[in-house]
């Protein structure tokens, strides 16, 4: 089950990468909305297996994506994304040792 869930949010990236935050957001904003209910849907993967490294890696690399594509309306989700991902301390310090926290 870990693996397909993992499956999907790949293939749910590599769509994405056809996305910019101007055309989710202004042009086609029905895209973003889509994207956001995704977001939500992705982020309950965290609940339901919340100790499956791979699959918690494949949700925070999809969580980085929607950042960069949905923008200031993905702020909302930020605080339980953290929630659900500092259950895991040691993921989320592997993830941000090697990143400077301000750039």
């Amino acid at each position: 089950m870990a693996i397909s869930l993992q499956q999907i949010i790949v293939a749910l990236n590599m769509v994405s990468k056809g996305f910019n935050e101007r055309l989710v957001m202004v042009n086609r904003p029905a895209i973003g909305i889509m994207f956001k209910k995704t977001l939500d849907v992705v982020l309950q993967v965290l609940v339901s297996f919340p100790s499956v490294r791979p699959l918690r890696s494949k949700v925070i690399s999809f969580l980085h994506r929607m950042i960069e594509i949905l923008g200031l309306s993905v702020l909302p989700c930020i605080p339980i994304a953290l929630r659900l991902l500092l259950l895991d301390n040691e993921v989320f310090q592997l993830y941000f040792n090697d990143k400077p926290l301000f750039s």
